[in-house]
Formats: structure tokens, sequence, C-alpha cells
């Protein structure tokens, strides 16, 4: 049809062979390399997930300005994209677990990691104190219960609460132990123990 526009394959290909060449630098731990790749390709996708594996392979080149700034512009958005995702649900509109790419669980947990893992614990250490709540509130940590609310395992988030405590001191995160094993379940205490986060 005349003035109809026409799909760019060569274009798709090329993102896509970028962003394979990216992922595959990422994971041989060239992440500078990464980095530098997924922001161009972030820019032209404005894909959640790019600008997630641009964040996280900024906090791991170290650069942690550039993580934290993707971080805070992700972040609202994907809020804002679960929210309507969960107002469509309560009212009875069809609603796809496609509609976000990542959720603010995710996001906030492999940031967290990412950035302990790039030297910089204490740009974490705020993030997790909200998510400890909303993990509290939870109560159950049984990995498929939280995987269908797509909240990465408790496992997962302990890992990050013993990284922030090695990294700024035990103390720092005592609050958000102590917030924790009031509320979740005896595997979730069991988890705190064996990652040094409660005594035995």
């Amino acid at each position: 049809m005349a003035g109809a526009p026409r799909y760019n394959r060569a274009r798709v290909a090329s993102l896509d062979e970028r962003r394979a060449q990216a992922l595959s630098d990422f994971r041989v731990a060239r992440y500078s390399d990464a980095a530098s790749q997924f922001a161009t390709i972030a820019a032209e996708s404005n894909s959640d997930t790019d600008w997630f594996n641009l964040m996280t392979s900024s906090a791991l080149a170290k650069q942690v300005d550039v993580a934290e700034r993707t971080f805070n512009m992700l972040h609202p958005r994907i809020v804002a994209r679960v929210e309507e995702h969960n107002r469509r649900l309560n009212r009875g509109e069809p609603v796809n677990p496609s509609d976000f790419e990542v959720s603010p669980a995710e996001l906030v947990v492999y940031y967290g990691h990412a950035m302990c893992d790039g030297g910089a614990p204490h740009r974490a250490l705020a993030l997790v104190a909200d998510l400890a709540k909303s993990y509290a509130g939870l109560v159950i940590t049984d990995a498929t219960f939280l995987y269908i609310r797509r909240f990465p395992t408790f496992e997962t988030f302990a890992s990050l609460l013993k990284k922030i405590s090695d990294g700024v001191g035990a103390p720092a995160i005592v609050p958000i132990v102590e917030t924790l094993s009031r509320r979740v379940d005896k595997e979730g205490l069991t988890t705190l123990r064996e990652n040094g986060l409660l005594t035995p």
C-alpha cells in the first residue's frame, strides 16, 4: 500500500546482532564493552531489558554513576507499568505477564547485587530496606510463591543483604534483618541464618 511504512529488516537484525555481542561480552566479564554497547542499544530500542542490561553492566564495570542514573530512570517507569497492569487486572480487563519485562523487586535486587559486586554496596543499602518490608509482608518465602509474584528468591535477597553487610558493616543492616526475622516463615529464618545474618 502506498505510503505505508516499510519494515526495516536490516535495522532489526543489526540491533539483535549488537545485543548478542553485548551479552557475549557480559558473559565473559568484559563489562565496560558490554556497557558501551548497551548504552547505544537501549537508547535505540528503549526496551526495559536493554536499560536493565546497561544498568547491571555499568555497575559491574564500576561505572556506578551511570548505573545509578539508569536505575533512577528505569525504576519509576517499571512501577508505573506494574500499577497500570494491576489496574487493568482489577477492572477485569485482559492482561499479559509480559506487560512489564522486569518487576520492581527484580530490578532492585539485581541492581543491588551489581552495585555490591562493582564496589558500591552503600548505594544499594537504602533500596533494600523498603524491599525487605515487602518480603516481610509476604511472610512466605517459598521460591514458587515468590516467582509467581515476580520476586527474586529469598535466598537471592538474603545473599544481597550479606554482601551489603560485608561491604558497609553489619550494624547497617540490623534493622532490616530484624524486620524480616519478625515476619518471615521458618524457611526464611533458616535462610537468614545460613547467610550469617542471624545467630543460630
